[in-house]
């Protein structure tokens, strides 16, 4: 199982140990700080349109995108400054400003399933839905770095079903555009994208 699971991260991120958490003798999860926080994130929102599917329904409001778009303008600041030497940064920082991206993903791609996303849809998604995902995220992303629950096969469940969402959402949606509707292609798209870019990587390195 535990093979399985660091093949499938191997798929999108480098796992390197000391930008990664874990939970000492269970070693790192299947993922960096920074998609940990992404995937998490991803599943927060996912779990949230379960429970309100209207409002996965219709692209937000202008000016709560917006708020969703600035989310995701810190990960793209923390990994550019970094990456370029310009100041260090911390797990911590990767795992929040990951969540911030995370959680935006999914509402603002899945309106992107239906046939006309600005139609007016009641329960359209709003500030109160906003801050509610936002804070489960940072509930979320709190517990998983404290290590208040320290348990390797349950996060790294969680990081594979956002990882699993993410991947086979954004092929749906690619594939949809070229009218392929049904999700079994979805699916197998997610499969190949994992099997092709983990062998690779699993070659390289």
């Amino acid at each position: 199982m535990r093979d399985i699971i660091m093949f499938l991260g191997r798929a999108v991120c480098h796992q390197l140990p000391e930008r990664s958490l874990g939970f000492g003798c269970c070693g790192i999860l299947p993922v960096c700080s920074r998609c940990t926080g992404i995937f998490l994130g991803v599943l927060v929102s996912h779990v949230y349109l379960y429970f309100y599917p209207n409002k996965g329904k219709t692209i937000p409001l202008l000016p709560v995108s917006l708020a969703l778009v600035a989310l995701m303008v810190p990960l793209a600041i923390d990994g550019l400054t970094s990456y370029l030497g310009l100041r260090e940064t911390t797990n911590l920082i990767r795992l929040a400003t990951g969540l911030g991206l995370g959680l935006s993903l999914p509402l603002l791609y899945m309106p992107l399933f239906q046939d006309d996303p600005a139609r007016q849809i009641p329960g359209r998604f709003g500030w109160l839905d906003l801050g509610t995902v936002a804070l489960a995220a940072a509930a979320v992303g709190a517990l998983v770095y404290s290590g208040l629950i320290a348990n390797w096969l349950f996060w790294s469940l969680l990081i594979i079903a956002g990882h699993f969402l993410v991947y086979s959402n954004v092929i749906g949606v690619v594939l949809a555009r070229f009218g392929v509707t049904h999700k079994a292609w979805s699916l197998l798209g997610y499969v190949l994208f994992v099997l092709v870019l983990s062998g690779l990587r699993s070659l390289i390195y």
